[in-house]
């Protein structure tokens, strides 16, 4: 005779296996989510290049230079986010006006430090590392809600197919 103890342990062991089962995810799926996610971490971290490049800059080149050099960084960041709005267009892609209006608000920042350095509003070197640290934690965010708003995007379609398994 078999102890109920002893079946309900198994049946939970089952059930567990079927969950684990459940949330794998597969190639396909994780490849797309991988992909989102290191191109979300790729565009943070050209961000904070750029603010890196900006303080060694603001560090080593003499200060007319620099705001020589800060007015360049400007307009190329505005023709990135020009061809960014273009190419979204283009393509009607949410995800790339998105990315625009991320290089946009560099670009602002990038504008508004030729003005705090000129007119010694703030301390710059604060200011720099300000905007460096604020752009990280909203990459860092942006990249968890992207990987968590995929897993869940999948396992809901996968519980959508297994419910329409059932039923048939």
């Amino acid at each position: 005779m078999v102890n109920k103890k002893e079946l309900k342990e198994k049946e939970i062991k089952e059930m567990g296996e079927k969950i684990k089962e459940f949330n794998k995810i597969t190639g396909e799926d994780r490849q797309k989510r991988n992909r989102k996610v290191f191109l979300t971490l790729f565009t943070g971290a050209l961000v904070i290049f750029v603010f890196i490049f900006i303080l060694i800059g603001y560090s080593n080149i003499p200060e007319l230079n620099y705001i020589v050099d800060l007015k360049v960084f400007s307009i190329i960041s505005i023709a990135v986010t020009i061809c960014i709005f273009e190419y979204a267009y283009k393509k009607d892609s949410g995800q790339l006006a998105i990315t625009g209006i991320e290089i946009l608000l560099l670009s602002f920042v990038i504008l508004s430090l030729h003005y705090i350095l000129q007119y010694k509003i703030f301390d710059y070197q604060y200011y720099l590392l300000l905007f460096t640290a604020v752009f990280l934690v909203y990459y860092v965010l942006k990249t968890f809600i992207i990987y968590i708003r995929e897993n869940h995007k999948y396992r809901k379609t996968a519980k959508d197919i297994k419910n329409i398994v059932k039923k048939d």
